[in-house]
């Protein structure tokens, strides 16, 4: 069996050695691969496409349907009429997703590359999705505040990034690629100034949930507000915090489910979907 970091290193080096090719290749034959689109879908059926901007937004779109079922299964159940926000939306796979299946959508991702081609992929899909989604390059906090985003890696479509301290999903800290000056705003603020009632909000910030939901306190208490699927790793000090802040605004936990970020160690990052008892 291939060792997980075997394959983590074969992938940064394939990475490495496209990006030298492009560079060695002149223009004209290099300027048509941001144009190249993938297909996302399930059961061979195409659902939406997204741009191919190098090995994981392919390993993203490819691995659509197998990936977190969980997700699929979650968006798939909201009613007619749903509004969804998208805490940490990457490149858009999951923001899609919901919004070709009718829901509204509110997609929020900070990483300044992610978000330029999460913007890229609405325009590339705008027929299908009707102008159902905005989107917004904040990070979201407990306040507003400005400060800078911990960014773990110069790969489109990456994750495992920090607002305001360098603390990855582990809680533990480290070494950041670089820093991107980025605005904090709380959700509640958020959600109050544009006049978007959410009815479902799914959270995946690679660390700073504790951060997201303490400033959500009154949007995780509206009525309206149906589920939440938040990833949380059991290894955080403020794992308990995070479940005992979702579990005061009403929500029971009805399903918990491994989280595929852990999919060469024994698993401790859970999906974790909770919903306000009828």
């Amino acid at each position: 069996m291939v060792s997980s970091s075997f394959r983590s290193g074969l992938r940064k080096l394939l990475s490495k050695t496209s990006r030298r090719l492009f560079q060695l290749v002149p223009g004209p034959f290099t300027d048509g691969r941001l144009g190249r689109t993938i297909p996302v879908g399930c059961n061979g059926k195409e659902i939406f496409r997204v741009l191919d901007f190098g090995p994981l937004t392919r390993s993203r779109a490819q691995t659509f349907a197998t990936k977190e079922p969980d997700t699929l299964e979650w968006i798939r159940g909201f009613g007619a009429g749903s509004r969804l926000i998208d805490v940490g939306a990457n490149l858009g796979i999951y923001t899609l997703f919901a919004a070709v299946s009718g829901c509204e959508v509110l997609a929020i991702e900070p990483d300044a590359q992610n978000f330029a081609l999460l913007q890229a992929n609405l325009r590339l899909n705008s027929a299908r999705i009707s102008g159902s989604v905005r989107s917004y390059p904040f990070a979201l906090h407990r306040e507003w505040s400005i400060s800078e985003l911990h960014v773990s890696s110069a790969e489109w479509g990456s994750a495992m990034n920090a607002f305001g301290i360098a603390l990855d999903y582990k809680g533990q800290s480290f070494d950041p690629l670089f820093r991107q000056g980025a605005i904090g705003i709380s959700l509640d603020e958020l959600l109050e100034s544009l006049g978007f009632v959410a009815t479902h909000m799914k959270i995946d910030v690679d660390g700073n949930e504790g951060e997201v939901l303490a400033g959500a306190r009154r949007t995780l208490r509206s009525p309206k507000l149906q589920s939440l699927l938040i990833e949380l790793d059991e290894r955080r000090l403020d794992y308990s915090s995070c479940i005992s802040e979702i579990s005061l605004a009403g929500f029971e936990i009805i399903r918990k489910t491994p989280s595929t970020l852990n999919w060469s160690d024994e698993a401790q990052t859970f999906n974790h979907i909770f919903a306000r008892p009828k």
